[in-house]
């Protein structure tokens, strides 16, 4: 309706609006061809160079980057990132730039380049300031460090981050972020052995995402809750909350009146999922369980590794140093 107003207003600032929130939509439904084909029409309409409709090209350009990284291909959502940046830093957007790096950052967590991810991280926050525009990116990039800090065994350093994420979320009042924000700390409470706040922490989490993604699995958030479970030894209470985890999210998908044929069920959040998994069975003895989640861990790493490569990916860095120098 939005889309349809705005056209027959002649309004394409607006028109440009309603499709990056109609592709958003089906990125939500994990329907990534349709948020392709949308972003990829509307996107030449708009023009970087055009400064009443930039923020427009932005929004769109951004959404090209996530639908790319939900298919796991960090390749190509990496050489998005940096068209992106290279746009932001020549139009001195330093907001857009920040979320670039963010996005850099959590690009090389994901793939386990932690030194890559926070001196990305680092530059963005050093781009930021106490201005409110840039609270939610800084919350992010706060997120990210701590996520770094927790996987090297720093904690006191990602308690720091992760506390800052927490304010800044709950002042501007995204819940999203909150959510995720919870879920990091109560992974930095299991570290340092405080199960019950830990449990606390992640109980908050997964309450606040169901008022943003509704029956969606919280995959990432009940893994946080079944290592609380390993960590106590009570594997058996662990995988119940893994399985079911799996079968709601094989319901939603098939309750879905958006969801995509060509979901990528070997992305990198299932990776984890069964490598979590995997190990409770093993801690539990079953042999044949453990088995068959290590099957489907080796088929998975194979498949992401051979797409995102760490020398491919150095070489879209050294390629955006070049052309900026």
């Amino acid at each position: 309706k939005a889309r349809a107003m705005a056209q027959n207003l002649h309004d394409v600032h607006s028109a440009g609006l309603a499709v990056y929130a109609q592709a958003q939509a089906y990125l939500r439904w994990k329907n990534t061809d349709s948020a392709k084909m949308l972003v990829q029409r509307e996107l030449p309409e708009y023009s970087v160079e055009d400064a009443a409709s930039r923020d427009v090209y932005f929004k769109l350009a951004q959404l090209k980057i996530d639908f790319t990284g939900n298919t796991s291909n960090y390749k190509d959502a990496i050489a998005e990132v940096y068209n992106v940046m290279r746009d932001a830093e020549k139009y001195n957007e330093p907001v857009i730039m920040a979320e670039s790096m963010n996005t850099l950052s959590a690009f090389n967590y994901d793939m386990d380049f932690l030194p890559a991810a926070r001196s990305w991280a680092y530059k963005g926050l050093a781009l930021t300031s106490g201005d409110p525009r840039f609270y939610k990116v800084t919350a992010a990039l706060n997120l990210n460090l701590a996520q770094c800090y927790w996987w090297i065994g720093k904690q006191d350093s990602a308690v720091y981050c992760i506390n800052r994420s927490i304010e800044l979320s709950k002042r501007i009042e995204n819940l999203y972020y909150l959510s995720t924000a919870l879920r990091v700390k109560a992974s930095i409470l299991i570290e340092k052995k405080e199960y019950a706040g830990a449990e606390k922490a992640i109980t908050e989490s997964i309450s606040i995402i169901g008022n943003v993604d509704g029956n969606m699995s919280p995959q990432d958030k009940l893994m946080v809750l079944a290592s609380i479970y390993e960590h106590q030894s009570q594997f058996d209470k662990a995988i119940k909350v893994l399985q079911d985890g799996l079968a709601q999210d094989s319901t939603y998908k098939q309750v879905s009146p958006h969801a995509g044929n060509t979901v990528n069920t070997g992305g990198l959040q299932k990776l984890f999922y069964y490598k979590e998994l995997a190990k409770c069975y093993q801690l539990k003895g079953d042999s044949k369980h453990y088995e068959e989640f290590l099957e489907k861990v080796v088929d998975g790493q194979e498949a992401f590794y051979k797409a995102n490569s760490a020398q491919a990916i150095a070489e879209l860095e050294t390629k955006y140093q070049f052309e900026k120098k």
